[in-house]
C-alpha cells in the first residue's frame, strides 16, 4: 500500500506540478525565440536606416526594401510564421497574410473574443517599448477557425515602426494533451506492476529469511576471524565514517601514540593525536578524509610526529568503501613507516648531489675556463649544497709570501684588493697551521678579525687550507649568519672541494695536476659506488665479493666482445650499481625470509625503476644506466620492468644478466648450497634464446672455458 500511495502521488505530482512548470518553461522559451527573432528584424530595418544616414537610399526607397524584406521572412516548424509592421496610429504597413489590412487604420480590428489587438500592441509599446500579448486569431491553413496565438511587438523608434511576429499555441496544447494522457496510462500499469511485484516479493522475503539466519552465523565466525587479523597486523589500519570519525583502529595505530581505543573512537580522524601535532598535516589527511568519502582513492607521503615527538616518514592510503548501491559506507586507512626508506634515499640523493657537484667543478677545471670563473663555479656548488651566507677565496703568492683575495661573495665590503701576510688574520691564520679552522676556537680571533666579523653580520665560519702536492696554495673560507651545523661527512667534503680550488690554484702544474686529479677523482667516484653497492651488499645479506665477482667477469666478457674501453668503463660503473634501486624497496619486503605476495613483487620489480630516477640525473652516470636499468629484461620480452625484448635490450644488460645468474648459482647463499658447474651451465645453456641472448651465453661459455684452461 505505501508503494500504491507513492505511485498515485507521483502521478499528482507530474499532473499538477511537474506539467504545468513544463508548460511554463516551454512557453518561456518561445518567448525568447520570438524576441531573438524580432531582434533580427529589427537588425535588418536598422542596416537599411543606416544606408538612408549614408545617402545610399532615400527614406522611402529604404523603408519599401525593408518591408518587402520583412514580407518575405519565415520561421517555425512549416516555415509559415511571418512579421507584420504596423505604426503607433496604428496604420497596418505590411502583413503577408492580411493584405486587405495593408495601408488602413486598424484600430477597430478585434480577434476572436474582441479585443482590439492592435490598439493592444501599441499600449504594451507605449508602456514599455516591446510585449507580449496572447489573443485569438485566424488560421494560417484556414482563415474561418481561430487558435491561441501568442505575439510579441517591438518599436523601432527612427521610423516609428511597430515590428510583430507571433506564433500559435495550438501544437503545445497538443504535446500537453498526449503528456497527460500517457501519465495516467503508465500510472495505471505501475498500479498493474505492483501487485504482481508484491506478491512475488512476499514469497522471495520468506526464502531469503531461512538464507539469512545461515549467513549470520557464517558472518559472525568471519568478524571473529577478521578481527584477529586487524589488531595483529603490522600496519597502522583505522576504519572511519563517511564523516571522518574514528569507527575502529588496531592496536599498531595505538602503540604509535600511546593512546587506548576510547581515546579516539568517534573522534575526528584529523584532529586525534595522530596529526594534531602539525596544522598543516592535519588539513592535509582532512582533505584526503573528503576526497575518499566522494569515492576516490588517495595516496600521500608525509612527516608525522609519533610518540615522545619522535619524527618520521609515513605512506598512508585512503580506500573508500562502497555498499551495494557504489556509495560509499566507509573508508579505510591504511599507513607504513618508511622513514629508513625515505633516510635512505635522502642520504643517496645528497651523495649524488656532492658527486655532481665535484663533477661539475672538475669539468669547469678542464674546461679551459680562467680561474675566477673555476672559483665561481666551485661557489655556486658550494652555495646549492650548503646555503653559506659568505665565501671566499686567497691565493698564496710565493713572490710575495702573502695571501692575495681572489673573489669574494656575499660581503658587505668588498676585499678582493685586501692582502695577508701568513699568520695574519683568519685566511692567514689557516695557511700557517695548514688545518681546518673553526668559529669556535674564538681564542684564535684578533680584534680586526671580530671587528670583521661584526660587521659583515656573520656568526659563524670556517676556513679551508687548499693544499696540493703537500704545499698551501690559498685558503677557503665560509661564512654564515646563524651557527653552522653540520656533520663530520660534511667537512670532509667540504676539505674535498677545497683540494680541488687547490689543484685550479696550482698554475705551476696545471696540465699534471689536472690529470692527476681526473684520474683520483674518476678513481673516487668508482670507490663511493663501490661502497653504495657494498652498503646494498649488507642490507641486502649478499654473499661476500658478490658484486666484486660480477664486475670481473663482466669486464672479462665484454673485452671478449670486443667491447672498446671507453664503454667498458660505463658497463663497469653500471655492474656496480646494479641493484641500487633496491634502496628503493622496504626492508619487510627486501628481507623477507618467506615467498613474497604479488604485491610485494610487484614493488621489488619496481627496483630498476628506482633506479633510473636516482641515476638518470647525474649526467656523468647516464651511459652506466643500461644493467641498472634492464638487466631483468629477458630476450623474450618476457623480463622486467619494460618487457623490451631481443636487441632491444642493451648489450651491457644481456652480458651482465648471463653473469648475474651464472654468480648466483655458483656460490652459496643462505636458503641454498652452490650448484656444481655443469649443472649452471645446463641451466643457462637451457635459458640461451629465452631469458638470455644466445650469442652472449655462447661467448660466455668460451669464457668459462678459458678461464678453466689457464687454472690447469
Amino acid at each position: 500500500m505505501p508503494t500504491i500511495g507513492i505511485v498515485v502521488i507521483l502521478g499528482g505530482l507530474i499532473l499538477y506540478l511537474l506539467i504545468p512548470m513544463f508548460e511554463e518553461n516551454l512557453i518561456q522559451s518561445k518567448k525568447e525565440n520570438l524576441q531573438e527573432l524580432n531582434n533580427l528584424a529589427i537588425s535588418l530595418v536598422s542596416d537599411y536606416n543606416h544606408r538612408v544616414i549614408l545617402g545610399e537610399l532615400t527614406l522611402t526607397e529604404a523603408q519599401q526594401r525593408a518591408l518587402n524584406r520583412l514580407q518575405e521572412l519565415r520561421y517555425g516548424p512549416v516555415n509559415s510564421d511571418y512579421f507584420w509592421v504596423q505604426t503607433l496610429q496604428p496604420m497596418m504597413l505590411m502583413h503577408p497574410y492580411r493584405p486587405d489590412l495593408v495601408g488602413k487604420d486598424v484600430s477597430d480590428e478585434q480577434d476572436f473574443n474582441g479585443t482590439k489587438i492592435f490598439i493592444e500592441f501599441n499600449k504594451l509599446i507605449q508602456q514599455n517599448g516591446d510585449g507580449f500579448l496572447e489573443y485569438k486569431w485566424q488560421l494560417r491553413e484556414n482563415p474561418n477557425q481561430f487558435g491561441r496565438k501568442l505575439s510579441y511587438v517591438k518599436l523601432y523608434e527612427p521610423w516609428g515602426w511597430v515590428i510583430g511576429n507571433g506564433l500559435y499555441l495550438d501544437d503545445l496544447d497538443k504535446t500537453l494533451g498526449m503528456v497527460r494522457r500517457g501519465t495516467y496510462g503508465v500510472i495505471v500499469i505501475l498500479l498493474v506492476f505492483i501487485g504482481i511485484w508484491s506478491s512475488f516479493t512476499i514469497w522471495r522475503t520468506q526464502q531469503a529469511e531461512k538464507k539469512r539466519q545461515v549467513a549470520l552465523f557464517a558472518l559472525a565466525s568471519s568478524e571473529a576471524q577478521l578481527s584477529t587479523l586487524f589488531d595483529s597486523a603490522v600496519q597502522f589500519i583505522a576504519l572511519l565514517d563517511t564523516q571522518g570519525k574514528v569507527l575502529k583502529v588496531n592496536q599498531t595505530a595505538l602503540s604509535f601514540i600511546n593512546r587506548n581505543a576510547q581515546d579516539v573512537i568517534g573522534c575526528y580522524f584529523w584532529e586525534t593525536d595522530w596529526f594534531n601535532v602539525d596544522p598543516i598535516i592535519m588539513s592535509k589527511i582532512k582533505n584526503c578524509v573528503e576526497r575518499c568519502a566522494e569515492g576516490e582513492f588517495v595516496q600521500i607521503e608525509f612527516v608525522n610526529y609519533g610518540y615522545k615527538d619522535r619524527q618520521i616518514y609515513m605512506d598512508g592510503s585512503f580506500k573508500p568503501i562502497f555498499s551495494s548501491k557504489q556509495k560509499v559506507n566507509a573508508i579505510l586507512v591504511e599507513g607504513r613507516d618508511i622513514t629508513q626508506r625515505i633516510i635512505a634515499e635522502q642520504e643517496i640523493q645528497k651523495q649524488l648531489s656532492q658527486l655532481n657537484a665535484l663533477h661539475q667543478i672538475d669539468l669547469a677545471i678542464n674546461s679551459g675556463s680562467s680561474l675566477v670563473e673555476i672559483i665561481k663555479v666551485i661557489f655556486d656548488q658550494i652555495e646549492n649544497l650548503y646555503k653559506f651566507d659568505g665565501l671566499s677565496i686567497w691565493r698564496f703568492d710565493r713572490a710575495s709570501l702573502q695571501l692575495i683575495n681572489l673573489l669574494d661573495r656575499g660581503f658587505k665590503k668588498s676585499w678582493k684588493e685586501a692582502k695577508l701576510e701568513i699568520g695574519e688574520g683568519l685566511a692567514g691564520q689557516v695557511a700557517l697551521d695548514k688545518k681546518i679552522l673553526y668559529c669556535s676556537d674564538r681564542e684564535w680571533l684578533s680584534q680586526p678579525d671580530m671587528e670583521f666579523i661584526k660587521t659583515e653580520g656573520f656568526a659563524d665560519f670556517a676556513g679551508f687550507p687548499l693544499i696540493s702536492h703537500g704545499e698551501v696554495e690559498g685558503v677557503l673560507e665560509v661564512f654564515q649568519n646563524t651557527e653552522i651545523n653540520m656533520e663530520a661527512k660534511d667537512w670532509q667534503f667540504l676539505d674535498v672541494i677545497a683540494g680541488q680550488a687547490a689543484i685550479a690554484l696550482d698554475n705551476a702544474a696545471l696540465v699534471t695536476n689536472l690529470q692527476r686529479s681526473n684520474i683520483l677523482l674518476s678513481q673516487s667516484y668508482d670507490l663511493t659506488l663501490e661502497g653504495w653497492a657494498k652498503a646494498l651488499e649488507l642490507r641486502d645479506k649478499e654473499t661476500e665479493d658478490h658484486s666484486r665477482r660480477l664486475i670481473n667477469m663482466t669486464v672479462q666478457l665484454c673485452q671478449k666482445m670486443g667491447m672498446e674501453k671507453d664503454e667498458i668503463l660505463h658497463v663497469r660503473r653500471g655492474a656496480i650499481l646494479h641493484d641500487i634501486g633496491k634502496m628503493g624497496i622496504p626492508d619487510e619486503i627486501l628481507l623477507k625470509s618467506g615467498p613474497l605476495t604479488p604485491e610485494e613483487w610487484k614493488i621489488m620489480k619496481a627496483h630498476p625503476v628506482y633506479a633510473f630516477n636516482l641515476l638518470s640525473p647525474i649526467p656523468f652516470l647516464r651511459e652506466a644506466l643500461d644493467i641498472p636499468y634492464c638487466h631483468h629484461e629477458w630476450w623474450n620480452g618476457l623480463g622486467y620492468p619494460r618487457g623490451i625484448q631481443g636487441e632491444q635490450i642493451p648489450l651491457a644488460a644481456r652480458i651482465f644478466s648471463v653473469i648475474d645468474v651464472w654468480d648466483a648459482l655458483s656460490h652459496d647463499r643462505p636458503y641454498r648450497k652452490a650448484w656444481d658447474d655443469e649443472k649452471v651451465k645446463n641451466h643457462i645453456l637451457n635459458l640461451s634464446g629465452k631469458q638470455f641472448d644466445p650469442q652472449v651465453v655462447e661467448q660466455f661459455m668460451d669464457l668459462l672455458g678459458d678461464i678453466n684452461n689457464k687454472s690447469r
